[in-house]
């Protein structure tokens, strides 16, 4: 079997591709590409596009002719009742049809009345076909508020948030911060929520970090209670953005090969223009998607760029 050449005609590199990724899918199969067969009525040599010859099961001997069609327009009925012609002349086991252009609905409900396959073959383009649970591809990304508690803002009034994360805390014998305890605590939560997403396909939607803070001048000061309050932000990828090499099949309504999810943009405050914010999270508890988790980052300065000068009651 030779491999297309782009000096070849549309229609010859096109047969050569498909009879190349069958021959991909199937190492042991026979694979002809243009090849003259004897009719089964008249024993005349008839063109066929790709002759396939292999085992079921690894016994049972099965052939299967394959057209190839490079149009532009899709496929229909007439020319599904065609095909069929050629199918029993040829006395094929089972018959496929590629198309470039793809197939019309009555030509695709003919085929499984026929029993022929429908395929389309993508390569690095992307897919003119139906979306289908393979192509459910998502992201999301955390998105988090500050929450200070509201009987705090008189005792705290003269105090930024700065100072009052960043003060050593005299119970710490470390000298820990309060804004790195609030910190390690939200990491720590956040790992939480991305392994139930990953082990149970079930997304914590909301998770908090909280820290108390008792002030030092007085002791009858009321508290301050910080809290970093998360949720995820959910972002589907565009159909169109995928790349697919391989081939789909119509009258199965299954992709075989391979598939490139839209780029993303690890530090934008979204994945990047091929992603669409979801208003509403998606169905986790079905199988055949794919999903990233992007974590916040740097939270600690991020914190301290947003609201590290604010006074505590300009928070609350």
């Amino acid at each position: 079997m030779t491999s297309p050449r782009k000096t070849d005609p549309e229609w010859l590199q096109f047969e050569a591709a498909v009879a190349k990724f069958i021959q991909a899918l199937d190492p042991k199969a026979e694979v002809e590409h243009n090849v003259r067969l004897p009719d089964r009525d008249t024993q005349l040599p008839r063109q066929r596009d790709v002759w396939v010859k292999t085992t079921a099961c690894g016994i049972f001997p099965v052939s299967i002719l394959i057209s190839c069609k490079r149009l532009k327009e899709k496929i229909n009925q007439q020319d599904m009742d065609a095909f069929w012609g050629e199918l029993r002349s040829s006395g094929a086991t089972m018959g496929v049809v590629y198309s470039y252009s793809g197939f019309t609905a009555p030509a695709i409900e003919k085929a499984k009345a026929l029993g022929v396959t429908c395929c389309q073959l993508l390569e690095n383009q992307p897919p003119t076909i139906p979306e289908m649970l393979l192509l459910r591809f998502y992201c999301c990304t955390p998105t988090w508020r500050i929450g200070i508690n509201k009987d705090c803002a008189k005792d705290w009034a003269s105090v930024t948030l700065k100072e009052a994360l960043t003060a050593p805390q005299l119970a710490d014998p470390e000298g820990e911060t309060a804004l790195e305890f609030l910190i390690n605590q939200f990491n720590e939560t956040e790992k939480a929520a991305s392994r139930k997403a990953m082990a149970e396909s079930c997304v914590s939607f909301e998770w908090e970090a909280r820290m108390q803070i008792n002030s030092s001048i007085a002791e009858d000061t009321i508290p301050l209670i910080v809290a970093l309050k998360a949720r995820w932000r959910f972002f589907r990828a565009s159909l169109e953005a995928h790349l697919l090499d391989g081939s789909y099949s119509y009258t199965e309504e299954k992709f075989f090969g391979n598939q490139r999810i839209p780029p993303i943009d690890m530090r934008g405050p979204s994945p990047g223009d091929c992603w669409e914010e979801m208003k509403h999270p998606p169905d986790l508890s079905t199988k055949g998607y794919g999903l990233v988790i992007l974590r916040e980052g740097d939270v600690r300065n991020e914190l301290l760029r947003r609201h590290g000068d604010t006074l505590i009651p300009d928070l609350v």
